[in-house]
């Protein structure tokens, strides 16, 4: 199996996506890992980075696109950096899959135009695993590819994101709620209260309706939900764990009986930040496209990208795509019988 890493993509490129794929290499006998990027500065860090195994091929690419750049003009001006250049490289078969931690617009846009959409499909999503306090996760998707969703295109969300839980995650019969701001199934707007006949419908283990106090709860196991609203809660979360973060370092270092307690929680509050944090997970497909695309987090260093590459050697080993083009069919065929 062959996966290609864009090493200019991400915060930390190239340094932590060329440890990365060593590190990933290491873990995987059966894996090849080639980096697509400037050969020089990829060089330099494979013997920064040392070791005596299998070492991973290099693709010479020309720069990298930056997020803040626009990406249709990025991709129309520089078509060999090193993210477009890897999605044409997926698309003509010189790999199974595709991990980056760049340019989120630019990623979306170069696979609608080189590779294209699974059939029945036609708005890709982004999923985003929100870490429970206890252990565990909830996907929440759309988080921002798209932002005016009707109500068909959530039952695409809810098949796909049920699928990848099930057989790349290993979740058994994932529950699959909808994001709303009441239980009931009248609740909500045209939308939300369209696509919950539809998803009901669907085939899938559907608990209903959501609210967002209650994601934590362990409610259900996939959050379908269109990408404003998606996007609006992410980022409220995180803005939320920051206050949380910088309240709890402010007050426990105001006095010495704030110190003295920390010393005592110190340990508690590690282990939390163990289990939220999003280098555990690595990153998640983009859900749509008809190869394996992996998206990490922007500022992922190495154990991120290391453990998104294993999220995309798992969906290759379980024939992701293949069974995720038959069960939207199967649900396309259900929604009809309905």
């Amino acid at each position: 199996m062959r996966v290609l890493l864009d090493a200019m993509g991400g915060d930390h490129a190239p340094a932590a996506p060329v440890e990365a794929a060593v590190r990933a290499m290491e873990a995987f006998p059966d894996l090849e890992v080639t980096l697509v990027g400037e050969g020089e500065a990829i060089a330099r860090h494979l013997a920064r980075v040392g070791g005596r195994g299998r070492r991973p091929e290099v693709v010479e690419a020309r720069g990298a696109i930056a997020p803040d750049e626009s990406p249709v003009e990025a991709l129309r001006e520089k078509p060999d950096a090193s993210l477009p250049l890897s999605v044409r490289m997926l698309r003509d078969g010189h790999a199974d899959a595709l991990v980056s931690a760049g340019s989120t617009g630019a990623m979306m846009a170069a696979a609608a135009l080189h590779i294209g959409l699974l059939p029945g499909v036609s708005r890709p999503a982004l999923g985003a695993p929100l870490p429970m306090p206890g252990g565990g996760q909830v996907l929440l998707m759309d988080v921002g590819a798209h932002m005016d969703a009707r109500p068909e295109v959530l039952v695409q969300y809810a098949v796909m994101g049920s699928l990848y839980l099930e057989r790349v995650r290993g979740v058994v019969r994932p529950r699959v709620g909808l994001l709303n701001v009441g239980t009931e199934p009248g609740k909500g707007n045209r939308l939300v209260r369209a696509a919950h006949k539809l998803i009901a419908a669907a085939g899938l283990n559907f608990v209903g309706n959501v609210e967002a106090r209650d994601i934590y709860s362990g409610a259900a196991d996939l959050l379908v939900c269109d990408g404003f609203a998606g996007n609006l809660l992410l980022k409220g979360l995180e803005g939320l764990g920051l206050t949380i973060r910088d309240s709890l370092k402010r007050e426990l270092g105001r006095d010495l009986r704030g110190r003295l307690g920390a010393l005592l929680v110190y340990p508690a509050l590690r282990r939390l930040s163990r289990t939220l944090d999003y280098n555990a997970t690595g990153g998640v497909p983009l859900f749509g496209p008809s190869k394996v695309i992996v998206k990490c987090h922007g500022a992922s260093r190495a154990t991120a990208l290391t453990n998104g590459l294993g999220v995309a050697v798992d969906a290759v080993r379980s024939g992701m795509m293949a069974r995720m083009a038959e069960a939207l069919a199967g649900a396309h065929a259900r929604l009809g019988e309905a």
